[in-house]
Order: C-alpha cells, then sequence, then structure tokens
C-alpha cells in the first residue's frame, strides 16, 4: 500500500505535495495543495497513460479539534483501505473516541463519496470525492 496513508511526500515548487509510487506497467501519482483545508487529485496510469482519476477537498470542522489528532487519525484509518473500493478507507473504523465513516455511490469506473471523521460524536472532519476511469476511448 502506498499513498499518503503511509508515504512521505515531495514538496513542490508551486507549493503542493507529491507522493509517487509505481510497480511494472502501473504509476500512482497524488498531487495535493494543503494541510488544513487540503485538496488534490490521484491518478493511475497504465503504461504512462493516465486511466483512472480520483479528486478529493478536506477540511476539519470543529476550530477547537486538533488538526494534527484528526489527520492522524485519518492516516490510520486510510490504512485500511477496502478491498472493494480501494480508493480511501473502509465503510466505518473506530478507535477510543474517534470514528471513521466513509460513503459513496457508483463503482471504480464512476464514483462519488464523502468521509467523516467523529470526535466524541461530534463531527470533526469531512472530505468530499469523486474520479472514474478517464481517456478510455483515446486512440
Amino acid at each position: 500500500m502506498h499513498g499518503y496513508a503511509v508515504s512521505e511526500s515531495k514538496d513542490e515548487v508551486d507549493g503542493s505535495h507529491t507522493l509517487s509510487w509505481g510497480k511494472g506497467d502501473f504509476k500512482f501519482h497524488d498531487n495535493y495543495f494543503g494541510g488544513e483545508p487540503f485538496g488534490g487529485r490521484e491518478t493511475v496510469f497504465l503504461k504512462n497513460k493516465p486511466f483512472w482519476i480520483c479528486t478529493y477537498y478536506g477540511y476539519v470542522i470543529d476550530p477547537k479539534q486538533s488538526a494534527l489528532a484528526v489527520y492522524k487519525f485519518l492516516k490510520k484509518s486510510l490504512q485500511l483501505v477496502n478491498a472493494g473500493f480501494p480508493v480511501r478507507g473502509p465503510g466505518k473504523f473506530s478507535e477510543g473516541n474517534w470514528i471513521y465513516e466513509m460513503n459513496h455511490q457508483g463503482d471504480l469506473k464512476n464514483f462519488a463519496g464523502h468521509e467523516k471523521i467523529y470526535f466524541k460524536g461530534e463531527l470533526a472532519y469531512k472530505c468530499r470525492f469523486q474520479g472514474g476511469f478517464v481517456d478510455v476511448w483515446r486512440s
């Protein structure tokens, strides 16, 4: 598994951050802006041609909540990838006072969804994402 949950990012000159990984004919590229809030795009390439994309935007809701604590729990949640929909984290995960929830519509070809984190029952974080296949009919 590679990406935000387990990898270190490279700082870019435009102020963004990039995570990259590759194996064989496949490459994964995640470029995002921010910390708090954040937004970005993940792209999967096959033989150097893009074929899948996911865009996302997320933020901490509660200004009293520590963004570092929220994102620490987010990273833990994202490491529990759902094999049936390996885009974000599992449908639900809890640990101590934290709860992560992810809901989506569609499949890897075309999807939209959101994830939320609750702390002690209060909404602390929200992220929207969408994506699917790209350039499948390009000759």
